[in-house]
């Protein structure tokens, strides 16, 4: 069988610009004001897969400490034990179990989302291009994608914050990626 299978395919293993990529998100609490924010410190990997991209694999780990809404205050709040609990539960890490490419810039990436003590499967659709050279043989991956989770699934609000009117349902969360590929 293994034989038959052909010769393994070639993958890249890409680093992620952390400076030039982000983590965001936006909740809705109360008459449905809107909480916008993100995370400042994450990282992972990218193992590109350029022949067959539906082969290629990502693991995003997200540091939940990091959160910032630009206010003191709400960030406080985020990481509490109430809603993130960030001392505990101190990375959300997204890892990916298909890329399934729908057109030549875009590709529906499925995967598992791990936050807090849960894991749940998420779908999150991305459109994506390789620019020019980043630096001498590299190349970048630039992809966008963004998608929502309830956060009730995640236990993100306990006690009095389970209520969807006080802290609505769900959370939107938007990734800009920028990967440098070497070649």
């Amino acid at each position: 069988l293994a034989l038959s299978a052909g010769p393994a395919a070639a993958t890249t293993n890409c680093v992620i610009d952390p400076a030039a990529s982000s983590v965001r998100f936006t909740a809705w609490q109360l008459f449905g004001l809107p909480v916008l924010g993100e995370f400042t410190a994450f990282g992972g990997n990218l193992s590109l897969d350029e022949a067959r991209p539906e082969r290629s694999s990502a693991e995003i780990v997200v540091d939940t400490t990091s959160v910032d809404t630009q206010n003191p205050d709400t960030d406080d709040f985020i990481r509490s034990e109430s809603m993130l609990d960030s001392t505990r539960y101190p990375t959300a890490v997204l890892k990916t179990s298909a890329f399934d490419p729908s057109s030549a810039a875009d590709m529906l990436v499925r995967g598992e989302l791990a936050l807090k003590s849960k894991r749940r499967p998420v779908a999150i659709p991305f459109s994506y291009r390789l620019s020019a050279n980043s630096g001498p043989g590299d190349r970048r991956v630039i992809a966008d994608g963004s998608f929502e989770f309830s956060r009730l699934n995640f236990d993100v609000g306990t006690g009095l914050w389970t209520s969807t009117f006080l802290f609505h349902e769900p959370i939107r969360v938007t990734v800009h990626l920028e990967v440098d590929c070497p070649r």
